[in-house]
């Protein structure tokens, strides 16, 4: 392996420890900053009671001092990699301080969101903490619920006044009463015609189309159809008070037999 392969693999391992150093200080910056902020008013917010799984403060403090723990001890490696890196890079031109600076740079550049990033998350952290400081949020009871119930009744009344004109009493249009004075007339003039002519209107079985003919035909054609198919039967009484006496009749045979219980036979009937 030449020289300057040896300096492109420094560089890209160097470069991927200054990342990880580079997004650890920004956590570390925010859960510091974070503790800061809550230990004066010794609260959380929900987010990070859910991480810790406590509702007690103390054990969310202890959650947030060993994450700090542990993103410093993260740092302290990355330091020992950086160093151990500079030692094994090859000579170059530029002094080493130079590059790291560089290095640096363009990671920060690269990672500037995580820092905006934070920056949107410490204003919620307060805005959270302040919330739970107000205490428990308290309802206003609305103007109409202390008002008379004489003025809430009228105050109901005009507004389904006011409704019903809208739906019902709005003028609607020239064009629109033209059609609906055509539609009476055509409607008027049809019924006028079938009472005349002794006519019959059915609707189809298929479609939305209207049959229109003879009443005394139709009347014929239905009783042709009944004694052809012998799909209907015309009574010529009644018989439900028949069947009801033979089913009545029926049950209290069962009963006798004890086939079905009296308590049943009370039911039924």
């Amino acid at each position: 392996m030449n020289n300057k392969t040896k300096a492109m693999v420094s560089s890209s391992a160097k470069v991927n420890n200054r990342d990880q150093q580079y997004c650890a200080e920004i956590q570390l910056q925010l859960w510091q900053s974070c503790l800061d902020i809550a230990l004066q008013p010794h609260i959380w917010p929900e987010q990070v009671y859910a991480i810790a799984k406590t509702n007690n403060f103390n054990i969310g403090r202890e959650y947030v001092m060993n994450s700090i723990h542990n993103i410093k001890q993260q740092l302290i490696q990355c330091q020992l990699e950086l160093s151990k890196q500079s030692k094994l890079c090859p000579i170059t031109m530029l002094p080493l301080d130079q590059i790291d600076h560089s290095l640096e740079k363009m990671v920060g550049y690269e990672r500037k969101y995580l820092s905006i990033r934070n920056h949107h998350q410490l204003l919620q952290f307060k805005e959270k903490i302040y919330e739970k400081q107000l205490g428990p949020s308290c309802i206003r009871f609305t103007q109409s619920a202390i008002r008379p119930r004489k003025q809430q009744e009228i105050e109901i009344k005009n507004e389904h006044t006011d409704i019903s004109t809208k739906r019902y009493f709005t003028p609607v249009s020239y064009k629109d009463q033209i059609q609906a004075l055509q539609q009476i007339q055509t409607v008027t003039l049809i019924r006028q015609k079938i009472k005349k002519h002794n006519l019959i209107i059915r609707l189809t079985d298929k479609g939305n189309n209207f049959y229109i003919g003879s009443t005394v035909e139709f009347q014929q054609e239905a009783q042709k159809f009944f004694s052809d198919t012998s799909a209907f039967k015309e009574l010529s009484s009644n018989p439900f008070n028949e069947i009801l006496d033979k089913v009545v009749q029926l049950l209290n045979e069962l009963a006798s037999k004890k086939l079905i219980s009296n308590g049943n036979l009370k039911n039924d009937s």
